[in-house]
């Protein structure tokens, strides 16, 4: 199975252009939704690369900008915009056989999304997938490991990445440690997650707690552990230099996805829980899986909606891979794109603001740079398919306040409280409230 859906994935990323893909000696990760049919046919329907977010100090107040550019994130934001597109297309069929070609069904008054879905990632997800128990640590041998991902520092342009290479760090983590005996990742891509293990305060002796008085769980007020920290099915947040990231690790979102769905809050009310039914990452062959379905699959398993995800390995490697390359080429790629079916050409944006690729200073403040994928867009589709179907749609509300408004419509509150009350997820990191307070009817630009 693994190799199939990665083959379809890498044919897609190959066939776009070359706008936003690594060049030279550049790498990044991609990542890619199938979907499968009922009749067995395949369609890539969403894909994203990236490997860098924006760094917690710069967090623009508008929505105008993508926050976390991982691979991971930016395939299933992709996926959404495809959701909102095929909803859109539903509503305009003028009678319920011009909807039979869609990949959708009429159920209860909400969509339900045909046939499964399946997603590829070019190498483990950063964060819980990457961290062997502390017994396979004595035994030697260096953690399989993430790609050299960033949280850039503010101040830094947007090719900042590119200009900073990471072959050292990763030699000399691959040669810290002898090879262990058990299979693993090849040793040229062994080196620590990057993440750093989050803990709420209250968990912490009184004189580790942070002295603040912001909102609980943001991110001045938990507690981050060292880089080096090895504890495993614990949260984490994106790896970074600098100041924590406001965004939590690849694994850690999957392992919500797999509870809570893909959808998001602005469609729950559109759509039944859309779930992944399989998870392939590339590995070399041999390598252990047991992480990885420690980290998406066994720490969400007590909860009443947990959709466990069927794990699989192949050994198609991705072009662009940071393994791939010669130590000496490694250097980070400082765009993510997104791309889903029925798109024409990958929306890129830079790694470390989150804008639209080649904005100007003028164009962001006029609103004029927004990533199609940025919460400002999927606003606004939101906004636009509400009014279109005639639910109820407050163009002055502001974002927050329509997310809390659509996940009580569609009853998935207490589904949300379970998975944020469940350990290790209680010590997620909620992002500042005043990020989501911008509204649909504002001025693009007009919050910065």
């Amino acid at each position: 199975m693994g190799d199939w859906v990665a083959g379809a994935v890498l044919a897609q990323y190959d066939a776009l252009p070359a706008k936003g893909k690594p060049q030279g000696g550049e790498h990044s990760i991609v990542a890619g939704v199938v979907r499968e049919g009922p009749d067995g046919a395949r369609e890539v329907v969403a894909l994203g690369t990236g490997s860098g977010c924006v760094s917690s100090g710069r967090l623009a107040r508008d929505g105008a900008a993508v926050i976390d550019g991982h691979a991971e994130v930016m395939c299933r934001r992709a996926l959404v915009r495809y959701l909102f597109g095929v909803a859109k297309e539903h509503h305009a069929c003028a009678a319920p056989g011009d909807a039979a070609a869609l990949p959708v069904v009429l159920d209860g008054g909400r969509l339900r999304l045909t046939g499964t879905l399946h997603m590829y990632v070019s190498q483990l997800p950063c964060g819980d997938a990457c961290i062997h128990a502390a017994a396979d640590a004595d035994a030697g041998g260096a953690e399989p490991s993430c790609e050299t991902c960033e949280t850039l520092p503010e101040g830094e342009p947007p090719d900042a990445g590119a200009k900073r290479s990471a072959a050292a760090a990763l030699d000399g983590a691959a040669a810290a440690s002898p090879p262990s005996k058990r299979p693993r990742v090849a040793a040229a891509a062994q080196k620590d997650t990057g993440a750093r293990r989050v803990l709420r305060a209250a968990a912490c002796a009184p004189e580790a707690r942070p002295a603040t008085t912001a909102p609980p769980n943001t991110v001045d007020t938990l507690v981050y552990k060292d880089f080096g920290d090895r504890a495993v099915g614990a949260v984490r947040n994106k790896p970074g230099r600098g100041a924590p990231s406001a965004s939590m690790s690849c694994s850690d979102k999957i392992a919500r996805w797999c509870v809570l769905g893909l959808q998001g809050a602005l469609l729950d009310p559109v759509y039944h829980p859309v779930h992944l039914a399989t998870l392939t990452v590339s590995v070399e062959p041999g390598a252990r899986m047991d992480a990885l379905e420690r980290a998406v699959n066994a720490r969400g398993a007590g909860l009443a909606t947990h959709r466990p995800l069927r794990l699989a390995a192949t050994a198609r490697a991705f072009a662009h891979s940071n393994p791939a390359m010669k130590a000496s080429d490694r250097v980070m790629c400082g765009y993510s794109l997104a791309w889903w079916a029925g798109l024409s050409v990958q929306d890129v944006t830079t790694s470390c603001a989150g804008h639209k690729a080649g904005a100007t200073k003028r164009g962001i403040r006029a609103g004029q740079a927004d990533a199609l994928v940025a919460r400002r867009q999927l606003f606004a589709l939101a906004y636009d398919l509400a009014a279109a179907t005639g639910a109820p749609a407050d163009r002055a509300a502001t974002y927050a306040a329509a997310k809390a408004a659509a996940r009580r419509a569609a009853g998935t509150d207490a589904a949300r409280a379970a998975f944020f009350a469940h350990p290790p997820f209680d010590a997620w990191v909620r992002k500042d409230p005043a990020l989501g307070g911008f509204t649909a009817a504002e001025p693009r630009g007009a919050r910065r």
